[in-house]
């Protein structure tokens, strides 16, 4: 077979399968086009006449009693720097005077060497011997220095140096510095013994026999125990369930294997967090021991009864708190107040339900939009 011929049939077949290709195409697309136009887009949301139709129910009502789960760190609102307010050399350290150590108020938490402050107080009383000596003296004086006055000038009355008032005067007030002297004499010995101001959990100190301490050197730092709580975060809406909330019991618990801490609300924050738009419970325990400073601890409050609650489908809640209700054939739209949850229900508090909640929402609509209710008679 000559080239000429080869090419031709190269070329020919070249065309036929291009024409198959191009019929097949066509084929295809008139087959698309005839199942599409055959089609019927069903909504089951509408209506005969386009009416948007919507399935609703009646929420069964019931009396609940809330119990909110909060969760809250344990610390500390206030802490005592230790020192003492004299000079001197360490001879004792309390038992309890160590690192994650407990004092009560008044035990010792240690002692300085109290020798020189008692030679004070011994040279303070001396001074006031002396100066009581003094004014006794001066007092026998004047009477002999008024009784000679008289005797030699019987009409004429005593100055006040020949009767040795000045002179008396200075000897009281000498004598009244001196008991001074001795009062601070006595109370730099007593504060020889530094004591714990309050019952309190020592949380650092670095204090040992022997060593030297400065009045006013910090020497530990102190944690009262009516200053322990557990701060809680929590929502404006829980607020609200737990309302009034100073004195309301609460039971406290970390995970540990053990009974529940039973616990008090002492107060709550001023206002919410600007960040969070979360406010804060403070909680006070019974026994401050329970946990740990820093300790991650579980908040269970009980709130209020509610006698009048409803029990909703999640589903039946939107955005921003809100639900659907039908009224007179038309969406209206309900915020309600969560007060519990199940696992598939929500439990709100009584709301107006119209001719009924919708289960489940329409997508992107608006108050006041036309429905019809789902197996509702005409």
């Amino acid at each position: 077979m000559s080239g000429l011929s080869r090419n031709f049939l190269i070329g020919l077949a070249q065309l036929i399968f291009v024409a198959v290709v191009l019929f097949v195409t066509l084929a295809t697309v008139k087959m698309l086009e005839k199942s599409q136009g055959s089609a019927v887009p069903i909504n089951v949301d509408l209506a005969e006449h386009g009416i948007l139709s919507v399935s609703v129910m009646q929420p069964p009502e019931f009396s609940y009693t809330p119990v909110l789960e909060l969760n809250g760190a344990m610390q500390s609102t206030s802490n005592v720097s230790l020192a003492a307010q004299v000079n001197g050399k360490v001879v004792a350290v309390g038992a309890g005077f160590r690192p994650g150590g407990e004092v009560d108020k008044g035990d010792l938490l240690f002692q300085l060497e109290r020798a020189d402050y008692e030679l004070a107080l011994e040279a303070a009383n001396a001074e006031i011997a002396s100066a009581e000596s003094s004014l006794a003296q001066l007092e026998s004086e004047a009477v002999l220095a008024v009784q000679e006055w008289r005797d030699l000038y019987p009409d004429e009355v005593i100055p006040d140096l020949a009767a040795k008032r000045p002179q008396i005067a200075a000897a009281e007030a000498a004598l009244d510095s001196a008991i001074s002297a001795k009062n601070q004499a006595a109370l730099s010995l007593q504060r020889t013994r530094v004591l714990a101001p309050a019952n309190m959990l020592i949380e650092t100190t670095h204090l040992s026999v022997g060593q030297f301490v400065a009045s006013g050197q910090v020497v530990g730092v102190g944690l009262p125990l009516d200053g322990l709580e557990i701060n809680a975060p929590i929502s404006e809406a829980e607020l609200t369930i737990i309302s009034p909330i100073q004195g309301r019991d609460v039971l406290l618990s970390n995970g540990v294997d053990r009974p529940p801490v039973k616990g008090t609300i002492v107060r709550q924050a001023a206002g919410l967090n600007s960040t969070t738009r979360l406010g804060a419970v403070y909680v006070a325990p019974d026994d401050p021991n329970s946990f740990p400073i820093g300790a991650f601890v579980d908040v269970l409050i009980e709130g209020n009864e509610e006698p009048n609650a409803y029990s909703i489908p999640k589903s039946a809640l939107s955005e921003r708190g809100l639900v659907w209700v039908v009224s007179h054939g038309r969406l209206v739209s309900r915020r309600v107040i969560q007060i519990g949850e199940t696992d598939d229900a929500l439990i709100v508090r009584r709301f107006h339900t119209g001719e009924g909640l919708v289960v489940l929402p329409p997508v992107d609509v608006a108050a006041g939009t036309e429905v019809t209710i789902r197996g509702a008679k005409s």
